[in-house]
């Protein structure tokens, strides 16, 4: 079965302000506590192209593990809003004892 939006871990492609707003909304997530780590990659390190969520999801292990969550939804973004994504199960090692 597929896990309720609230109770994934989120890895998504920091492509700019507006299209992580635009996602937030649409998916009713909250900026600190589901898409912080995106943030935090794109103010450190802007816009590197939809291979940008791979640096999202070491921020997720770096500093937000260990993580609550058992999946984590990793959505890309190209040119002419492509769309690229995978519901990832995180390993047990980086999850909390919840």
């Amino acid at each position: 079965p597929v896990p309720a939006l609230t109770s994934l871990a989120y890895a998504l492609h920091p492509g700019g302000p507006a299209i992580m707003e635009g996602i937030e909304f649409a998916l009713g997530l909250d900026s600190q506590q589901h898409n912080a780590a995106a943030w935090e990659v794109l103010a450190r390190n802007g816009n590197m192209s939809s291979g940008t969520c791979f640096f999202v999801l070491e921020q997720l292990r770096r500093a937000h593990a260990p993580l609550a969550q058992e999946h984590c939804l990793m959505m890309a973004f190209g040119p002419g809003l492509n769309v690229e994504g995978a519901l990832l199960k995180i390993a047990p090692s980086l999850r909390s004892a919840v």
